[in-house]
């Protein structure tokens, strides 16, 4: 996805703030709320139509200032108390946070709301970026970018559509016969549309992709607008043609039922996305778990930055900026707040100062000084605090899951010695490097002569506890060169206590439990360090080692997704080993209700709470949070599908 959005700037007049970039108000001259009330909440009739729903979701095209989020989040706050919106506006111009907070200024009702917007605002970074307030019930999806493209890349069903581009006169290419058609593919029957706007040229436009449309009085000194809903007196010709078929489908559970294996980071993330749609899941993990995730001492909030612009990019740019703002991170920071990049060569520190100028994400959000690039939301957080936060009031069976099996209604979960442990129609695998071993015992993978898909890694880490004191020249914020520092996470006897690490090391097997740490290990994570931030440490000084096993990818992208039925995934690819671009004669299928998250290697707590909104709205039927381009980059199946483009051969097989 092109890193197409920049900041814009705003021009105030008066006390309305105008767009430098279209010179258009963002609302009425008049009374900017009373507008936002008439012509959108009331003209798509939004509280007519929520009654009798428990999700609505609403699309919107010029986000602005937020107005119309905010009027429509506190009417919903007073009308649907349990009840979940989801709110999902594009916008290719985002303001500041700074200018954001003098536009809110003016409606002094929405204060407390406007806040927490200010708060949760990402910066001007292109891409799919989610926002939650109100435990949940609230959902805020922007998609910053131009409005055709995202929603082109949008998975969702819409129930109203709030159309607030600027003026077609000033904006045109937000009012297109392109976005029409893309609308009427994401609406549901009988959305509504409400916009300011009576354009002759919109009525057609939109009446000709299957929406009634009428005209009705505007607000102030506007004498009419558009409103209508989608009720196509035939299909539109984009209905017509053939949906394209696509191996790395996301299907929906048909179930409130759901049982997620594992209590690390990843198992605890989806657990806490389903539970704030009000569905119960049950982690399934043993008590004394040694792979558990919330030993470990401390994570660090450090995204990849890359100047080149592969899908992936949005990904990683866009789960930090989640995890940086999510509720749960809140009281898990460090005192010393911000990561600190250190260039490791000339070059990288070339690189960083065109990041700096490039992303242009503002100076709440990156900055540099004469040692490196600084995130100031970045940081050390900890693992045990986050995972608490998210498991409370979560189910739990305190057991092990060696494999599962089929039965009439979904899946039996079983131990070693086979007994049942849980039976449930859905299922989300979420135990790291077990993972595999599950899915292998279950018959369930797809066998080839060199690997197994999903193909998992274990990889071993070690890191090393030191007491503040040894590093005190060092500066005191979360400090990555390859390996890191992290700021101070506790104390001992000794004082404050800060982590330096840590080693990737291949591994054969999963070992049942975590490798023994090493003095080897020690002197290369401490000489690392020094030989970046001059920091000299003797390896007998530091505290204690600790050691842990993760899961990795062979790209090292997560997994995320639907399990598929390896045999008919092989049978309906069997064309790209011809021809990459062939269509597929059929969607694969999907193991129903089985779903796995893992391979989050050392981001687990950068990607997890994202990953787990990916997996728990997929499973819902929910929007989705990601772009349709990230999907097949996160599917369990994409190293399968890959070896078919390559020719490898699959032969499938099941043990007797």
């Amino acid at each position: 996805m092109p890193s197409n959005t920049r900041q814009t700037a705003v021009l105030w007049k008066g006390d309305v703030p105008f767009s430098a970039a279209f010179d258009d108000p963002y609302y009425s001259l008049d009374d900017g709320k009373a507008e936002s009330i008439f012509v959108f909440l009331e003209g798509a009739e939004v509280l007519n139509n929520t009654d009798n729903s428990d999700h609505f979701v609403i699309g919107e095209t010029g986000f602005g200032t937020g107005l119309n989020f905010l009027t429509t989040w506190q009417a919903w706050r007073n009308r649907n108390p349990g009840s979940r919106l989801t709110f999902i506006s594009a916008e290719a111009f985002p303001i500041t946070a700074t200018d954001m907070a003098k536009a809110h200024s003016a409606f002094p009702d929405l204060a407390e709301l406007a806040a927490q917007l200010r708060t949760a605002w990402p910066p001007a970074a292109s891409g799919f970026h989610t926002c939650k307030f109100d435990d949940g019930e609230v959902s805020l999806l922007l998609l910053f970018g131009d409005a055709t493209e995202m929603f082109s890349q949008l998975e969702a069903k819409i129930d109203a559509w709030y159309l607030d581009g600027f003026a077609p006169a000033k904006n045109p290419d937000m009012w297109t016969d392109k976005f029409f058609k893309r609308m009427s593919q994401l609406s549901r029957p009988k959305a509504t549309v409400a916009t300011f706007t009576a354009a002759g040229f919109v009525r057609r436009g939109l009446e000709a992709q299957g929406f009634q449309m009428e005209k009705s009085s505007g607000f102030g000194h506007k004498r009419e607008r558009l409103v209508g809903s989608f009720r196509p007196t035939r299909q539109p010709p984009n209905l017509q043609a053939k949906k394209p078929v696509t191996w790395s489908s996301t299907p929906a559970a048909d179930t409130d039922h759901i049982a997620v294996v594992g209590d690390g980071i990843a198992g605890a993330s989806v657990a806490y996305s389903l539970a704030q749609r009000g569905l119960k899941p049950i982690l399934v993990a043993p008590e004394n778990n040694h792979d558990h995730t919330g030993t470990l001492p401390a994570a660090i909030l450090a995204p990849q930055l890359l100047l080149a612009d592969p899908v992936e990019k949005a990904f990683f740019h866009a789960a930090f900026f989640h995890a940086v703002s999510h509720p749960a991170y809140k009281d898990a920071f460090a005192s010393e707040r911000g990561t600190k990049y250190l260039p490791t060569s000339a070059q990288e520190q070339q690189k960083f100062k065109d990041i700096l100028a490039r992303f242009k994400w503002g100076a709440e959000w990156m900055t540099s000084d004469s040692e490196g690039l600084i995130l100031p939301k970045g940081g050390t957080v900890s693992p045990a605090v986050i995972l608490e936060a998210f498991m409370r009031g979560i189910g739990r069976i305190n057991r092990s899951v060696a494999r599962l099996e089929k039965n009439q209604q979904g899946w039996n979960l079983l131990d070693d010695i086979g007994d049942t442990v849980l039976s449930a129609p859905t299922v989300v695998l979420a135990a790291g490097v077990h993972t595999m071993g599950i899915l292998e015992a279950s018959d369930l993978i797809g066998a080839s002569a060199t690997t197994n898909h999903p193909s998992i890694r274990p990889r071993g880490g070690q890191l090393e506890y030191v007491s503040a004191q040894a590093i005190s020249g060092i500066d005191n914020q979360t400090i990555t060169f390859g390996g890191y520092i992290s700021a101070a996470t506790g104390t001992d006897g000794r004082g404050e206590i800060r982590t330096i690490g840590s080693t990737h090391e291949k591994l054969t097997t999963v070992p049942p439990t975590p490798p023994q740490p090493t003095l080897e290990a020690r002197e290369a994570i401490l000489a690392q360090c020094h030989s970046i931030t001059g920091a000299v440490i003797d390896p007998n000084a530091a505290i204690k080692s600790w050691t842990g096993i993760r899961a990795t990818a062979p790209d090292h992208m997560p997994y995320a997704g639907p399990i598929p039925n390896w045999t008919d995934l092989s049978g309906a690819c069997a064309c790209l080993a011809i021809d990459r671009k062939l269509p597929l004669p059929r969607a694969p299928e999907m193991e129903n209700g089985l779903y796995c998250l893992t391979a989050l290697g050392s981001k687990g707590f950068q990607y997890g709470p994202l990953l787990g909104e990916y997996l728990a709205a997929m499973i819902c039927g929910d929007p989705s949070p990601l772009p349709r381009n990230l999907h097949a980059k996160l599917h369990p199946a994409r190293g399968y599908v890959s070896d078919i483009i390559r020719g490898k051969s699959h032969q499938i097989t099941t043990k007797p």
